[in-house]
């Protein structure tokens, strides 16, 4: 039975006893793959699927899941969500989206996912892991050569009205390189992540884990000074992730973010355009509607430096006197729609990342970020561990590790002072290189 038609069922038996219902669908097969020294290290293959049934009855709340489909199963969720429903407290802001008409064509699937033999997929891991022994010497071992793909249905609907439904694939290479030398040992990783087989480059990850994990060799600490910092793009990934959470609405309402009050006002570099697009073709979190049913839609959230908006479900919609961006994000059918960024990034700029390195004669390129989600997400301080590059006169030298910045995401943010041309996606996050500006470096002394 499709999903859609398994919402629909379970939705008449309980929308005449709620004053509002919904019931999420969904069903997918998951393969995982991890490889060592050539050999299977695991492999698994996996279903996931469940309903969620939510009800507001009388301004309450009630929530439960089932695992599977079995009649029995959802008719104990049925009861379950009622009779939890009694012992949550009123709320003037529940309530279900109405259905908003034709969702758009964003659909991703390929069919080759599902067809393609499991000596295939094992042998793409062992591609992968390969490829990194292979670039350098000094690359000691290979830890999580992976592959890993999903195939999946989705449906949701509601009393309002709202009935949809899509289907989705994906999959992902990911792969941490480590490299030794003297007695130096660092390590280092990437990932893809693609809706089609075809799309991942195996051969690609391996070399650029093993790249980066080669060139931390050696790093040093420097002495304690004002330097000026660069993020490549999977550094840039880590901040504008710590940003999501504060463009949260959810947060915001809570007084959990420095960003609270202050759409309309200017809180970052005037090349600054940050962009939440849960209709990116063949972006991560692409689909055609949210975790709620609403549409999807692309959303400019900083533009020139000006905050537009927040991230928003239906209920934080309707507690600002608005409506949802199309961001109630689930992570299953086991719990509620959330807050959250569909493929949340940084618009590119003009330049070549080489271009915005010459601008340096004295800095960091930093390839990896320790402690930034223990940033103050009100005050927005940080001091965060910092390892990557040495720049000198515009070039890459040296590996640097061991040091710490300090600073205000307000300021890091009005700082940027170039952005290049190399928007790079980890998962549903994207970043080009970033000139972050001047900041306090501290090292050993």
């Amino acid at each position: 039975m499709k999903c859609l038609d398994i919402a629909d069922r379970i939705l008449e038996k309980i929308s005449h006893r709620a004053d509002n219902a919904e019931v999420f669908v969904s069903d997918g097969t998951s393969f995982a793959v991890e490889i060592t020294d050539g050999k299977i290290e695991t492999i698994t293959r996996s279903q996931h699927s469940g309903t969620g049934i939510r009800i507001i009855k009388g301004k309450k709340l009630g929530f439960a899941y089932s695992s599977g489909f079995a009649k029995e199963n959802t008719d104990l969720a049925i009861e379950s969500a009622f009779a939890n429903g009694m012992f949550t407290e009123p709320d003037e802001s529940l309530s279900l989206p109405e259905d908003n008409g034709k969702h758009p064509d964003c659909e991703h699937f390929d069919e080759n996912i599902s067809r393609m033999s499991v000596q295939e997929k094992v042998d793409t891991a062992r591609r992968l892991e390969q490829t990194a022994k292979e670039y350098d010497a000094r690359i000691a071992k290979v830890e999580r050569a992976t592959y890993q793909d999903f195939t999946g249905n989705t449906a949701v609907a509601n009393s309002n009205g709202m009935r949809a439904a899509y289907k989705e694939t994906h999959c992902t290479v990911s792969l941490t390189a480590v490299a030794e030398s003297g007695g130096d040992v660092q390590c280092s990783g990437s990932m893809q992540w693609a809706r089609g087989f075809h799309n991942l480059n195996a051969e690609k990850i391996g070399t650029e884990a093993a790249s980066r994990a080669v060139s931390l060799l050696g790093g040093k600490v420097l002495a304690t000074k004002m330097r000026k910092i660069i993020l490549d793009p999977m550094a840039g990934v880590e901040l504008i992730s710590l940003v999501a959470l504060m463009l949260s609405a959810d947060a915001v309402q809570k007084g959990k973010s420095l960003l609270a009050g202050k759409t309309g006002m200017k809180i970052a570099a005037e090349i600054f355009v940050l962009v939440d697009d849960g209709t990116l073709e063949n972006g991560a979190a692409t689909a055609p509607f949210d975790g709620e049913g609403v549409m999807s839609s692309r959303k400019v959230m900083i533009e020139n430096g000006i905050l537009k908006k927040y991230l928003h479900n239906v209920y934080t919609g309707n507690k600002s006197g608005g409506k949802s961006t199309g961001n109630g994000v689930r992570m299953s059918f086991r719990g509620l729609p959330e807050v959250g960024p569909t493929n949340f990034f940084v618009m590119p700029g003009s330049r070549k990342p080489e271009d915005v390195l010459s601008r340096v004669k004295n800095g960091i390129y930093v390839m990896d970020i320790l402690g930034l989600h223990l940033a103050n997400p009100v005050s927005g301080d940080f001091s965060i561990g910092i390892s990557g590059r040495i720049i000198e006169n515009g070039q890459l030298t040296g590996a640097v590790r061991g040091m710490v910045m300090a600073g205000n995401l307000t300021d890091l943010l009005s700082g940027i002072s170039d952005i290049g041309s190399d928007l790079t996606f980890y998962g549903n996050f994207g970043s080009p290189t970033l000139f972050l500006g001047e900041f306090m470096v501290s090292g050993n002394d």
